[in-house]
């Protein structure tokens, strides 16, 4: 004899068509990232000061702020490239601290750097980064992951001989390429050109499709509206503004940006 929970008696009860949809909300609910009352001083210049948010699977987090208002920092940390001082960082609800290599391959990076070795052809690059992940079918996903950034035509070519943006559009690749829960991108439209950036937006809706949370952090007003669920200002080592996309137009964010932005006195 046994007791079930409430949860799995209801669903017991439900046709099969229910149980997968409520499935299916409950997944889409998880919280992918959850960071709490996150410090980082860099000798007397506190960087974070208690920073608290989160973001759900399937959700996407645009981030506004200053420069040297933290968000790289912020993305160094959640990416275990930088400890903090103090505060917690919690991956699909599993401390990063406790579990860093379930956490490393949760998440998926695209720096202000490619991360890429410039000696080596792009399909070496991704061919490495693939083995590192353990991606099943690894070909095949190279294959398809370039062809939705349109580069699968110079794959042969050194990383260290494309223009920026060409490097920038394999950075997304290796970020993509183990099918990351958590997607971290610090200004990923840097060094984009205008169907390049239109990639991106298409690139970041498919994720968003696919159940994969997205902390953006970025300088434009127009992407961060467009592109996010939410956007949050970054201001002083915290949250300063935060609301929800659909509530708000890009003349307000701005005015907001610039009452909230500033460094520490």
């Amino acid at each position: 004899m046994f007791i079930l929970a409430p949860y799995t008696t209801v669903l017991v009860l439900m046709s099969d068509k229910l149980k997968t949809h409520l499935v299916q909300i409950e997944q889409h609910n998880t919280t992918a990232l959850e960071v709490a009352d996150l410090t980082k001083s860099f000798g007397r210049s506190r960087v974070l000061n208690g920073l608290n948010l989160s973001i759900d699977s399937g959700e996407v987090l645009s981030v506004l702020g200053s420069n040297g208002s933290g968000k790289t920092t912020l993305i160094n940390i959640i990416s275990m490239l930088t400890k903090p001082d103090r505060g917690t960082v919690h991956v699909l609800r599993k401390s990063v601290d406790k579990n860093p290599n379930q956490a490393r391959n949760s998440i998926g990076v695209v720096g202000h750097t490619p991360m890429l070795y410039s000696g080596m052809s792009a399909l070496d690059n991704l061919t490495f980064f693939g083995r590192m992940f353990h991606v099943d079918n690894l070909g095949d996903r190279i294959s398809e992951t370039t062809y939705k950034l349109g580069v699968t035509d110079i794959l042969d070519r050194k990383i260290g001989d494309m223009s920026h943006g060409m490097q920038k559009r394999f950075a997304i690749a290796r970020a993509l390429l183990h099918e990351p829960e958590l997607l971290l991108m610090d200004e990923p439209e840097s060094g984009l050109d205008q169907s390049a950036v239109a990639l991106l937006r298409e690139l970041i809706n498919d994720l968003k499709d696919s159940n994969c949370a997205v902390l953006l952090v970025t300088h434009s007003f127009d992407q961060a509206v467009k592109l996010g669920d939410r956007v949050a200002i970054l201001s002083k080592g915290k949250i300063a503004y935060e609301e929800v996309t659909k509530s708000v137009e890009i003349a307000e964010i701005r005015e907001k940006y610039f009452k909230y932005s500033g460094k520490f006195k």
